[in-house]
């Protein structure tokens, strides 16, 4: 799953099983399949949990990549596009993007038969 998403960065976040020795990440622009750029993580496998996060940088800046997840070699098949866009270079030179957000806050339903009289 896609972490963040910034200018020239990315997170890609992703949980593996304990049989999990080698975890590694392909990424290229869209537009630029044979240019793939390789991420090996680094750190402690084997575990109960593996929580991995994989920082892809040096990245272009409003440009569409597409990444591979390779597992003990063999790159996994997701049932999703594995693909983001970084940021645009806004600031100061254009409107902000356009954006949405959502709030909420604590919900009280009553019951009959226990609120008070």
């Amino acid at each position: 799953m896609i972490g963040y998403i910034e200018h020239r960065e990315v997170m890609i976040c992703m949980e593996v099983a304990s049989s999990v020795k080698k975890v590694q990440i392909n990424y290229f622009e869209k537009a630029h399949p044979e240019h793939k750029i390789k991420v090996d993580y680094k750190g402690e496998l084997g575990k109960s949990f593996n929580p991995i996060k994989l920082q892809l940088n040096g990245l272009s800046m409003n440009t569409l990549y597409a990444y591979e997840l390779i597992l003990d070699d063999k790159k996994v098949t997701l049932p999703f596009a594995t693909e983001f866009k970084t940021k645009d270079l806004w600031e100061w030179r254009k409107p902000a993007p356009d954006f949405s957000f959502l709030i909420g806050s604590c919900t009280y339903i009553n019951d009959s038969a226990y609120d008070r009289p």
